[in-house]
This record gives C-alpha cells, structure tokens and sequence, in this order.
C-alpha cells in the first residue's frame, strides 16, 4: 500500500464553474468511490475564489497505482487539463501526471524551495 495526494486545480480560469464542478467531482469519485483507493485520509478544497484547487490523501494497493495515474490522466485530458500534481509516501515528493508526455515526473521534495525554506528559515 502506497499513501499518495493527487491535487488538481483551475486556477488558469480554463474551466467554466460548471466544468470545474464535474472535473472535481469525477476525481472525487474516482479516489474515493470506485475502489482503486483502499482508505480515504482526506480531501480538501479552496475556498479561496482567486485560487480553484483541490486535493486528496489516499491509500492505492501498488498493484493499483498504475491504472489510478492512467485514469486520472484521462479524466485531465477529458477536461483539457495539462498536469496533475502526485506525491506519495516513498520520497518521489510532488511531481506532475505530465499528461502531454504520459510520464511521471519524479522531483525531490525541495527541489522546487528556495534554499532559505530547505535550511528552516523563514521567506525573505
């Protein structure tokens, strides 16, 4: 079993409400209704107009985690969305569903911090 957060968002404004509601809605069903999932830890949302995301916790067999990114790379491309955030417990950190590639892209968990957050300092 692998704990992993898919984190999904609209931020860009390319969705409509109504298509952003469906989008979120079919990924909600998807980590916590179909069964691909084995244990829901959380999902949350922003309720932040300016900032449209949602994002989930949840437990896959390994033998799952396979077709779980195929189908959220076609439930994004349904939505003509370009990326998914993906993290897991096993130290990939966050990385992207690149949907235009189909790969996975596996970045360190602070890779993407400025050097200030990696030694505990606080932002400039």
């Amino acid at each position: 079993m692998t704990t992993v957060y898919v984190s999904i968002g609209n931020s860009d404004g390319k969705l409509s409400a109504e298509e952003w509601q469906q989008y979120r809605d079919l990924t909600h069903e998807l980590l916590t209704e179909v069964g691909i999932t084995a244990a829901v830890h959380g999902a949350w949302q922003s309720f932040v107009p300016k900032y449209v995301n949602a994002c989930w916790c949840v437990e896959v067999a390994d033998e799952h985690e396979d077709a779980l990114k195929d189908t959220l790379r076609e439930l994004a491309g349904k939505f003509g969305q370009d990326s998914i955030a993906y993290g897991d417990q096993n130290g990939c950190g966050f990385g992207q569903i690149d949907l235009l590639q189909a790969h996975v892209a596996n970045l360190s968990p602070l890779q993407d911090f400025p050097a200030n957050y990696q030694n505990g300092d606080k932002p400039l």
